[in-house]
């Protein structure tokens, strides 16, 4: 199908006067989806909407977004070659963040468990390594934030 055909059939009917941020957000992913853009970009794109859903009042699409937004960045990180070796770290961090807001703790734990084997510049890039540190010691009650 072409990217003409699954806009007009799979987004135009959606497509409302008031349609809020994280629709369009979720809305632009599918295109990306449809123009074989690289999963980094993709779940940018669902970040931001599940950002949209903070300002919406929107609890369980932020929850739904930020899921669909770890697993697209897990895909980036596992074709190595998309993602440039010094932005692996905080993508790592990131993938661990969004699973401790989803809050899913085991999975949390997991990505940020392994920032430190992703680092390159070990001065440069000790902030993250503290981010992760600090959010993997965090108390259970601390999750799904």
């Amino acid at each position: 199908m072409t990217l003409k055909e699954h806009v007009w059939n799979d987004l135009a009917p959606l497509v409302t006067e008031w349609q809020t941020g994280s629709e369009r957000y979720e809305a632009a992913a599918r295109v990306a989806m449809w123009r074989a853009r690289d999963s980094r970009e993709v779940a940018d794109l669902l970040l931001r909407a599940a950002w949209c859903c903070v300002d919406e009042n929107d609890v369980e699409a932020e929850r739904y977004y930020r899921r669909k937004a770890a697993w697209a960045f897990e895909a980036a990180l596992d074709g190595f070659d998309t993602v440039p070796r010094g932005d692996r770290a905080v993508l790592t961090y990131l993938v661990g963040e969004l699973w401790r807001r989803v809050g899913d703790r085991a999975k949390a734990h997991a990505w940020l468990h392994r920032v430190s084997t992703e680092i390159v510049d070990a001065r440069a890039q000790r902030w993250i390594v503290d981010a992760a540190r600090q959010q993997r010691d965090f108390p259970r009650e601390w999750f799904a934030t």
